[in-house]
């Protein structure tokens, strides 16, 4: 279905794609008559989104898309510096109660439009063994920003 697409669309590489199939995706939730969260792909990659949309920012250089986000007058969520799956040895928690979410360039009004952040922890060396001793106090740090 993928190489029929491509060829019957005219789709060449995998970035046009992709950028057909988040299209199409969003097309469906927007006859649905609901609003989306999306990853920030969506945005940096231009795609048309509705101006409802959340974007959620959670790879490096946050700061230079939370920026772009707000400024183009979208709500955004913030993860990218506060995924717990990275494994350290030391009081770590500290890293993720220093991040500044509103630290970027931005108005005052355009910063209220940062509606919040999460803490991410994928699951590769995490089980219900370890899930409380790799989450707890880091995600505690995170809840206070």
């Amino acid at each position: 279905a993928v190489v029929s697409t491509q060829s019957t669309g005219g789709i060449k590489d995998f970035a046009k794609l992709e950028n057909y199939y988040e299209n199409r995706l969003l097309d469906i939730i927007h006859g649905l008559n609901h609003s989306y969260v999306v990853w920030e792909e969506i945005f940096t990659n231009e795609l048309q989104i509705r101006p409802d949309t959340i974007i959620h920012v959670w790879k490096g250089g946050w700061q230079n898309t939370m920026s772009r986000a707000v400024k183009a007058g979208y709500r955004t969520i913030l993860s990218s510096p506060w995924y717990l799956n990275y494994i350290t040895f030391s009081r770590d928690w500290k890293k993720y109660y220093e991040v500044e979410p509103l630290n970027i360039t931005a108005s005052q009004a355009e910063k209220e439009l940062v509606v919040g952040g999460e803490a991410c922890m994928w699951g590769e060396y995490v089980d219900d063994s370890n899930i409380l001793s790799r989450t707890f106090p880091r995600a505690s740090a995170v809840a206070e920003r």
